[in-house]
């Protein structure tokens, strides 16, 4: 009896690992029938991104590469269709920083010359997408490619400017910052088009705006519209 038992507990772990392979490969079948998890029907999971603002600069509104980023929190939503195709919804919360170039053709909001300058845009945005998937999976994401459509409410957006003093000033201070809102020079309203490439919770993304984000009643230049970066989902 007890050589038994110890010939069972050293085969133990390989009966363990040959069940996680299969695991991997075939979604769990149980007297559950859940219709919830992440190769299931339904899934859902809130997921955080970052991306570079990129795209063709425009001349009086030139921006800096590099420090001109976009941040964003929110919730997706795909249903399974079939194995290899699936179509969802997402909304998020997006902060997207323009840092503004500071030389002599500047012309977005005006000409003047600081320090440093950025527009600051807050926006809820809604996407509905396509998926593809990709490859053997269980109950995982696994592989796939998101192609979608979003449109945005620009609830929020500021112009910000940080000026160094030659001298200081009546309040004895040599720096200053000035905050401008209610920019009229800014859509409302915009829409887009998006393409994720993703592995589980890992994402590369890209996101195009169509539309216009400044208005074109003004003159003005416009914004570059092409964001890359990176998402995690939190599953």
């Amino acid at each position: 009896m007890n050589k038994i038992i110890i010939i069972t507990f050293l085969l133990f772990p390989f009966f363990n690992n040959a069940q996680e392979v299969l695991l991997e490969e075939t979604p769990v079948s149980d007297s559950l029938h859940t219709n919830f998890g992440q190769n299931y029907k339904n899934y859902g999971h809130f997921f955080l991104s970052t991306g570079f603002i990129a795209g063709q600069n425009n001349s009086g509104s030139e921006i800096i590469y590099g420090l001109s980023r976009q941040f964003n929190f929110g919730y997706r939503y795909k249903r399974r269709v079939t194995n290899y195709y699936a179509l969802g919804f997402e909304g998020n919360i997006s902060n997207s920083s323009f840092q503004l170039k500071q030389n002599s053709t500047k012309i977005l909001p005006n000409d003047s010359i600081h320090t440093n300058e950025r527009i600051s845009v807050n926006a809820l945005n809604l996407e509905f997408y396509n998926r593809f998937n990709f490859g053997k999976r269980g109950n995982i994401i696994g592989r796939f490619i998101d192609l979608g459509f979003f449109v945005n409410y620009n609830y929020k957006v500021k112009n910000v400017v940080k000026d160094v003093l030659p001298v200081q000033n009546l309040f004895s201070a040599s720096k200053v910052k000035e905050v401008y809102t209610g920019l009229n020079y800014i859509e409302n309203l915009g829409y887009g088009i998006s393409v994720r490439v993703g592995i589980n919770r890992y994402v590369l993304f890209t996101q195009y705006r169509l539309s216009n984000l400044v208005a074109n009643n003004g003159n003005l230049p416009e914004l570059p519209g092409l964001i890359i970066g990176f998402q995690i989902g939190l599953h």
